[in-house]
């Protein structure tokens, strides 16, 4: 799941039918020269009733409404970002299938 919107709603959805929830995340940081000078990976373990993306500080819930927005009315979200009312959303970040699987690999360890 590549957005904010969606990993909380597949949050909402294991902690309501009590399911563990492993969530996978992967940052690339370009080099400015065509490289990659790093990449991180983060593995969330959760579990109903306990910590949440949200409280964790991994998603916003400006950023899970910003991306609802942007998915549901994009010439809202459009206007709202011209007219600086959101602010602080990246678009655009490309998942890179090879190091998502190298990631959730080590997830199940």
């Amino acid at each position: 799941m590549d957005s904010a919107d969606g990993r909380d709603m597949l949050n909402r959805i294991a902690t309501y039918y009590l399911v563990p929830y492993i969530d996978v995340g992967v940052r690339l940081d370009a080099d400015g020269i065509g490289g990659i000078q790093q990449i991180c990976c983060a593995v969330h373990y959760l579990i109903p009733g306990g910590s949440s993306l949200l409280s964790r500080g991994v998603i916003t819930s400006e950023q899970v409404q910003a991306q609802a927005m942007q998915r549901t009315n994009p010439e809202q979200y459009d206007a709202l970002r011209k007219e600086g009312y959101i602010k602080g959303i990246a678009v655009d970040r490309p998942a890179v299938v090879s190091i998502n699987g190298f990631a959730a690999a080590h997830a199940r360890k």
